[in-house]
This record gives structure tokens, sequence and C-alpha cells, in this order.
């Protein structure tokens, strides 16, 4: 325990498993898979053990452009259709064009690192014909990915609490050719009891109760942060922003530390908005040249079809990035309709919910305290909320 050791002995296949196509073998201490003449079909390598928690690292070089992954925590040693649904996938591919039809790298779903359809990552691309590493860990029910050392995705789910480790080769008809070496695991001491609750559930059974955060309110209890010359407007319990020239906030007098925050939202067509957390605004005020998303935190509210792939809605700015669509490509949220959002904040750890799909999640440390924003932004003509409420939540 708590000791690197290796997965692949670099000399045979000894303690892997192959489940369906591929030519899988080693050369020169490294695995390969090449795919077969006439094959199509995908495939794994699987170890022929199980393994719960644990740190995995390999490095691995795509040698051609084309899809892989490494498979973790599957229970059916990647013999049940659809192994990344049984377990979980980290994603491993190269490129920038899927099935050779070029695409906008931000709108590709699954890119390097991403934790398949279940914690999107932010592109970054691997170069063909050079040593990648990966780096996954697996402790109860939380997963990070890092790729080359950069954390990429992170998730807590209960899908699977143990299982096969596998390298893919991705179904397809293209020539493709994969190495990995260095392939090794630190195996990590159960938990006698692990707790499987998810932070979201634990805080709505904690003592607090939910209180309209507009009631009694006034466009007077709120700051004033990058003017950009938008109409606020507070009427009958809606926070309106209309006609921004130039990106807007509005931000709470007072600070907060840990709560959910739930509202509903709308906004125009192509538009664009935002919540800022935990804005530390005695420190921005004395410049007022750095944004929420840098300073504190921001949650994306925007037109999933406008102009901004990276950061879709229900993204945590820069940090967490939301997956636009459901698994049938059914848009997440939607412009000029109310979307309802819930936005957890517990000590360092952020997840957030748009219309009852967890968007995003993460553990990041800018700061324990700060105000409450709403945004509008160019180019949209007009942003509203509504059923704004808040239930502070105790240190954890």
């Amino acid at each position: 325990m708590n000791e690197w050791k290796p997965l692949f002995n670099g000399k045979d296949l000894t303690g892997w498993e192959v489940v369906g196509a591929g030519n899988w073998h080693v050369e020169d201490g490294h695995l390969h898979v090449t795919r077969n003449e006439g094959e199509t079909g995908g495939g794994w390598l699987v170890t022929e053990q199980d393994f719960t928690d644990f740190k995995l690292r390999l490095k691995v070089k795509m040698n051609t452009k084309g899809n892989s992954g490494i498979l973790i925590r599957d229970p059916g040693h990647a013999k049940i259709y659809r192994p990344a649904f049984n377990g979980y996938e980290v994603q491993v591919y190269e490129g920038g064009a899927i099935y050779e039809r070029e695409v906008n790298k931000n709108d590709m779903r699954n890119t390097n690192g991403a934790i398949y359809d279940l914690a999107r990552s932010y592109y970054k691309e691997s170069i063909t014909g050079e040593w990648n590493q990966f780096e996954v860990h697996c402790v109860g029910n939380h997963i990070i990915t890092y790729m080359n050392g950069e954390k990429m995705a992170e998730i807590y789910d209960r899908r699977s609490n143990k299982g096969a480790i596998g390298l893919q080769l991705h179904g397809g008809r293209d020539k493709a050719h994969f190495s990995w070496k260095d392939v090794e695991i630190m195996e990590l001491p159960q938990k006698e009891k692990p707790s499987w609750q998810l932070m979201e559930e634990a805080a709505e059974q904690a003592p607090g109760e939910y209180v309209d955060f507009l009631a009694d309110k006034s466009m007077n209890d709120f700051d004033v942060y990058w003017d950009g010359g938008a109409e606020w407007s507070l009427t009958s319990g809606v926070l309106r922003g209309e006609n921004p020239k130039e990106i807007s906030w509005i931000f709470t007098t007072q600070e907060y530390s840990n709560y959910i925050l739930s509202f509903d939202v709308r906004i125009s067509e192509g538009g664009n908005a935002g919540i800022g957390l935990r804005f530390p605004w005695e420190q921005a005020a004395e410049e007022r040249k750095i944004g929420p998303a840098t300073l504190g935190y921001e949650v994306q509210i925007i037109d999933d079809h406008s102009y901004d792939l990276k950061n879709p809605s229900g993204s945590i700015y820069n940090v967490a990035r939301a997956y636009p669509s459901d698994l049938w490509h059914s848009p997440i949220f939607r412009s000029e309709q109310w979307n309802s959002f819930k936005i957890y904040v517990r000590d360092d750890h952020i997840v957030t919910y748009v219309n009852k799909r967890k968007t995003g999640e993460a553990h990041v440390n800018r700061g324990a305290r700060g105000r409450i924003g709403f945004q509008v932004h160019p180019p949209a003509n007009w942003v509203e909320y509504r059923n704004v409420r808040i239930k502070k939540l105790s240190l954890h």
C-alpha cells in the first residue's frame, strides 16, 4: 500500500486480458495496439485484477490521430456493452478532428482528461508522436484526472467503486497506433466506512432554511461594479438587467461564505450573463480591473448556441466545464425561457446544477468569503432572475 507498483511488466501481457478488436502486443518494452486489417470495431486491454481506491499513472503516445481512453473501476471488465458507462472512462484523444472531420476545439464534447460524459475538461491537445502523462486519483466516490501535471476534471459519483483498469482502442476505420509505458498504480487503503454522500446532499440536509434573497431589497442594496451602461431594476421579486453596452455587474453589500443559492433565470436569445461568488469587494475595488471569474468565481449563464463554446451554462468559469447537452444531445439550458440553477458553496468545494443536472464541480480555494453578484453581458439584450433563495451553511 502507498507505493507505486508496475501494472505492466514491460515484457508481455501477463495480468491483462484482450477484449474485442486490436493487435495488442509488447515491443521495445512498451505496450502497443494497432488496428488489424479490415477491423472497424473497438477493443480493450483490461487488468485481470479489480481495484478500488488508487492512484494510477501512465504515459501514452498517440502515434496516429485517433481516440483512446483509460477505463477505471469497470466491474464488467469491458465485456458488458459500453464499459465507459459501467465503470468510468478517462478520455485520451489526439488531433483536433473527429473521424477526420475538423471541428471547433471547444465544441468537442469529451477531450483529453474528461471523465466521459460526467466531468468535462477544457481543451488541451496532445501532440502526435509525443509521450503524455495521465494520472487518475480514485478515493471513495471522488475521482480527479490530470494530464501532464495539470488538473483536467473532477467529480463525485457513485456509479462504481471497484473494477478493472483498461486501455482502449476506439472503433473506426483509421490506421490507429497507440503506445503506453510506465503504467503504475498506488493502491490506497480503504476507509472502514467510506462516506458516499454527495456534498450537495449533505448541504440540503444540514440545519437551516431557505430564505428569499431579494425580499425587502431595492436597487439601493446593491453596489455597481463595472457599470457597462446596463439598466437594472427590481420589481415584484424579479431582478432585471438590460441594454448593456459593456459587461455589467451588481453585487450585494453583504458577504457570504458557505451557502446554497437557488434561482430561476432567463436571457434573451444569444445572451450572456453570470453569477459571481465569494467576490472580495475591498480587494477588487482598489483597481476595478479584475472580474469575479478571476478573483472569486463566476457561474456561467449563456445561450449555449452563441459564441462561447468554452464555458457553457453551469460552468464554473475556467475552473469546471459544463456539458451543453445531455446524452441525447438535448440542450440543458435554453434561452428565452426560465431555467433553474442551484449552486452549492461549502469550504473549498463548489457544485453547480442547471435544470436539475449536475454541470460543474471543483475543489478550489480563492478565498472563503465574498459578495454575491449578478451579471448582464453583451450581446444580451436582457437577463431576468427570479425566485432567488439562499440557505446559509455552517462551516463543514
